[in-house]
């Protein structure tokens, strides 16, 4: 049990700790996969490299080629000592190595002294920090933020960034398709664009609902941007204007312009169902002429009740191109919506020298502004919830989860402050290394492409339902509603169905689904 003498008294003791910490790091290693690292690493490396070749005065060493740097940049600065540079970087928490790396014959043939270093990991992100170099963020501080609250962008410690409300994008259809009025109160809320019966062509329509947008969003913002003022002048916080950037320099409280950044954020609502909404009026009203402006309109008012009615439902509801399907046509339509929606808020003034930003995520309203609706154009029912964050509607998205973050990716989720996407897959079809592996790749991809967050409950519908019935025998169950988790047990009715009928997603081939319209199938 003891070393002999005098070897028994030497200091030191076995390094249990990092030998505990080497075996988890290789299980980590290995159920990742050195394919999928190195992958990775190359990817990334790509990026370092061009962007390092954009950056004036400095120069890299060594190869042109990302594969032979093995994701590790040596570079210099013209006129700066690396120790330096690598001080500077350290201040904007940026970890680099400076100096000669035990290699001065290769920098004395290289004819340099020293270098700065920096590394890569197959872990690093780079979509959140290119999310906050489009807010006009600088690099140094963009790289001290991430995601925050439920799926946000901010800069920590650097940046105000208040949510300032919900917007209900297909509320506003409503009100278009009255011709300004609510059809729940009968009061006109709106502007005036016109009879929808007399709009000749889909784009006089889609004009139309644009007008209300806008009305809408200036509504909105003048609002906002008084209540800002309010906040600044009665609802100081000095706390968090001490541990933010720059607001003692201002002299300034974070409630009023105090941070180095000052961004007000609306969330847009509903993306899936506007989308749904107005590819039934284009392909149904306008593309296929299958019934009138007036005669969906009439089966809008009878909330699709009746033989008569039905038909016109299952004809929007089923037969229609739909948000989520990877589908050209209900997805062109998403971007118009989101572009427009995006363009007429990102760049206005708040009260606090900073800019209007968007991001799309509901947390529950999306509950509550079904609850406010009458029936919609896609065939969703009175009063029920509209889509949440950037999901298609429940039941829209027939081609699977390959499918879904083909569609969502087609938005520039990197021009907004943040995205939410909810999926929902049973158990059985994440069991087994290959449904786990399918999982990941999916994970992957849709990140590939730029998406912001995904987020995902693994449970069946008939568990749920349970848990519905009987609460006190499901305490401990947790679900994700939005960018939060909670008790399904402490949820609301309305929000417990919600999700009970969210799509169930699995990696069938759907080649076959049940649709008219023409689509490719799908797999994963």
């Amino acid at each position: 049990m003891y070393a002999e003498v005098p070897h028994k008294f030497e200091a030191g003791t076995v390094n249990a700790g990092g030998a505990v910490g080497l075996e988890a790091a290789i299980h980590y290693i290995a159920q990742i996969g050195f394919d999928r690292i190195q992958q990775r690493e190359e990817y990334l490396s790509t990026l370092m490299l061009e962007g390092i070749k954009k950056i004036p005065h400095v120069h890299l060493l060594g190869a042109d080629t990302p594969e032979q740097h093995h994701g590790i940049f040596s570079f210099t600065v013209d006129d700066v000592h690396p120790h330096d540079v690598s001080a500077i970087l350290a201040d904007a928490g940026i970890a680099v190595r400076a100096g000669h790396h035990c290699a001065q014959p290769l920098l004395q043939h290289l004819g340099v002294n020293a270098t700065t270093r920096a590394s890569l990991a197959f872990y690093n992100t780079e979509e959140i920090i290119d999310e906050q170099l489009n807010a006009g963020k600088s690099l140094a501080d963009a790289r001290h933020g991430g995601s925050s609250g439920c799926v946000e962008t901010g800069c920590w410690g650097y940046e105000a960034y208040p949510l300032t409300g919900y917007f209900n994008l297909p509320k506003i259809l409503e009100v278009t398709l009255n011709n300004g009025v609510d059809p729940r109160s009968g009061k006109m809320i709106g502007i005036e664009t016109g009879d929808p019966r007399d709009f000749e062509t889909f784009e006089e329509l889609f004009d139309a609902y644009k007008k209300q947008v806008k009305y809408f969003e200036d509504v909105k913002v003048n609002g906002s941007n008084i209540n800002t003022q309010l906040t600044a002048k009665y609802n100081p916080v000095p706390y968090m204007s001490l541990l933010t950037e720059d607001c003692i320099a201002r002299g300034e409280d974070y409630n009023a312009g105090g941070a180095r950044y000052n961004t007000t954020y609306l969330q847009g609502v509903g993306i899936g169902s506007i989308t749904d909404a107005l590819s039934s009026l284009k392909y149904n009203v306008y593309d296929e002429k299958r019934f009138t402006m007036d005669e969906l309109l009439e089966a809008i008012g009878h909330n699709f009740e009746g033989e008569k009615y039905q038909l016109i439902r299952n004809l929007v509801s089923r037969k229609t191109p739909k948000f989520g399907n990877d589908d050209d046509y209900a997805d062109d339509i998403m971007r118009a919506v989101f572009r427009y929606f995006h363009d007429t808020i990102t760049g206005r003034p708040n009260m606090r020298r900073g800019e209007w930003r968007i991001d799309m995520l509901p947390t529950t309203c999306h509950v509550y502004f079904g609850e406010v609706m009458n029936a919609s154009p896609n065939g969703r029912l009175a009063h029920k919830p509209v889509s949440e964050g950037i999901s298609p509607e429940k039941g829209a998205d027939i081609y699977g989860p390959t499918g879904v973050i083909n569609s969502c990716a087609k938005m520039d989720q990197l021009s907004t402050g943040g995205t939410l996407l909810n999926q929902k897959f049973t158990p059985s079809v994440l069991a087994g290394d290959t449904g786990l592996d399918q999982f990941a790749n999916l994970i992957r991809a849709y990140f590939n492409m730029d998406g912001h967050h995904i987020q995902f409950n693994v449970i069946d519908r008939k568990t749920l339902l349970a848990a519905q019935a009987n609460p006190e025998e499901y305490k401990d169950l947790i679900v994700r509603v939005a960018g939060y988790s909670d008790h399904f047990r402490n949820l609301s009715k309305e929000l417990q169905d919600e999700i009970i009928n969210r799509t169930e997603q699995s990696f069938d081939d759907y080649s076959d689904a049940d649709s008219e319209y023409p689509k490719d199938g799908c797999g994963c």
